[in-house]
């Protein structure tokens, strides 16, 4: 009696038919010549019926192994038609993204927009917060995260080491003045970024004695595109990822500070699940990423060079 564990030996046994030959059959699904003639006679002997006549130069199916070919080729046929369901839906199906506000706003939008024009068939969904998902529970097939990567399962590829810079509105630096050393933060407005992917603990103002001395006049957002803002409007000085600010440095509404200063760098990591099985739309747009961001000319335009 046939069981489901023979289908991969009736799938043989018809290419064997189709091909009339052992040696052909053997090319098309990458097995020795050998294993596919043992897997064929454990087969007849289960049957009790011969199903080929052998020959040095041919192969044909008896009439009971022909009749069992007819069954075969549907079986094969209809695996053919659920791998090609597989592929389309493969093509057709979105790859769900997921990424800080801020690195969403200002540079992912615009690398998708580029893979989407060299993939008119592809389809991107994309989630920006400030949170750090999780990715096989909700779905995500890969993140760009900024900042420190907690210990797991994720596959991890760092795309840049951005520094963390200061900056400031003109208008504010001539209304209250430059900082030139990190104490001199603490007769300052500070504007913090409130992020746990950033490390609030690798920054200056998070000391406890800067905390007492600048409570009641911070701002804190946990969006980096707002504490961006906020220093544009004149409100203070920010701690935040060169990848943020740099547009608006490189048009004069901010200033950089502490230029000499070492303040922490973030990294720019891409992470996923699994390598296993990935999706082909998955690892297109991955490599396409890795690519974008890692590109010397991105980098230039986008990030602060580290001072020194």
């Amino acid at each position: 009696m046939l069981s489901p564990d023979d289908l991969p030996t009736l799938a043989v046994f018809a290419e064997v038919v189709e091909r009339r030959s052992f040696t052909a059959a053997a090319a098309a699904v990458g097995l020795a010549k050998s294993a596919i003639s043992r897997r064929i006679a454990a087969l007849e002997t289960r049957m009790g019926v011969r199903l080929l006549h052998r020959t040095t130069r041919l192969v044909s199916p008896t009439e009971e192994g022909q009749r069992l070919y007819q069954h075969c080729a549907q079986l094969v046929a209809a695996a053919r038609r659920a791998d090609l369901v597989l592929s389309n839906a493969d093509a057709g199906s979105p790859v769900r993204v997921s990424a800080a506000v801020a690195f969403a706003q200002l540079h992912l939008t615009a690398a998708v927009a580029e893979f989407l024009r060299r993939h008119p068939g592809a389809a991107v969904h994309l989630d920006a917060n400030d949170r750090v998902v999780d990715l096989v529970g909700e779905g995500i097939d890969v993140a760009i995260r900024v900042g420190r990567l907690a210990d797991s399962s994720l596959v991890a590829r760092r795309l840049v080491s951005d520094p963390v810079v200061a900056v400031a509105s003109p208008a504010y630096v001539q209304r209250s003045g430059a900082p030139r050393r990190l104490s001199d933060l603490d007769r300052h407005v500070c504007l913090r970024y409130s992020t746990e992917w950033l490390g609030e603990d690798r920054l200056p103002w998070t000391r406890r004695r800067t905390r007492e001395r600048t409570a009641g006049r911070q701002l804190v957002a946990g969006d980096a595109v707002i504490v961006c803002r906020a220093a544009v409007e004149g409100l203070g000085i920010a701690l935040l990822p060169s990848h943020v600010v740099a547009a608006e440095v490189a048009a004069g509404r901010l200033v950089r500070l502490l230029a000499q200063v070492p303040l922490p760098r973030v990294d720019v990591s891409l992470v996923y699940p699994t390598q296993r099985h990935m999706a082909s739309r998955v690892r297109s747009l991955i490599d396409f990423l890795v690519a974008h961001f890692r590109d010397r000319a991105w980098q230039r335009r986008s990030l602060l060079a580290p001072a020194g």
